[in-house]
């Protein structure tokens, strides 16, 4: 609390509309490293629990669409449906063994309650095909 306050107070004094300089603000490389980690052991372990008692998909899909709703958005896409890489993208995860099909339940809940994005092409795109 000490160390907020203190940003607090000098973005007060400077009249900044922003508590960290640029160079504060910036994010080292290694961050979104460990956040594709993270991303990548929730999803096993949701895609696992899934599969280890296939009524916990209903479960995992109610919170999905919960936290939609509590954010006032829509959820637009078919967690029915698996998510599959076509072209480049394809191409770019057979080269480095990744899977080219993902479960777009595991995806979304790894989307919403990890990375705090609210689309699944981002999730995998950018944190599970790493």
């Amino acid at each position: 609390m000490a160390k907020l306050k203190e940003y607090i107070s000098r973005a007060e004094k400077m009249n900044n509309d922003f508590l960290l300089t640029k160079a504060e603000a910036r994010v080292p490389d290694g961050l979104h490293y460990c956040s594709a980690m993270c991303a990548q052991i929730t999803y096993n372990a949701v895609l696992q629990d899934m599969e280890n008692d296939p009524a916990k998909r209903a479960e995992y899909i109610q919170k999905i669409k919960d936290e939609f709703k509590r954010c006032g958005r829509k959820l637009k896409e078919n967690l029915d449906k698996p998510y599959r890489l076509r072209g480049y993208n394809r191409e770019a995860a057979l080269s480095i063994g990744k899977p080219v099909v993902y479960d777009r339940v595991a995806a979304m809940y790894v989307s919403l309650f990890i990375l705090h994005h609210f689309r699944t092409d981002t999730t995998i795109l950018h944190y599970l095909v790493k």
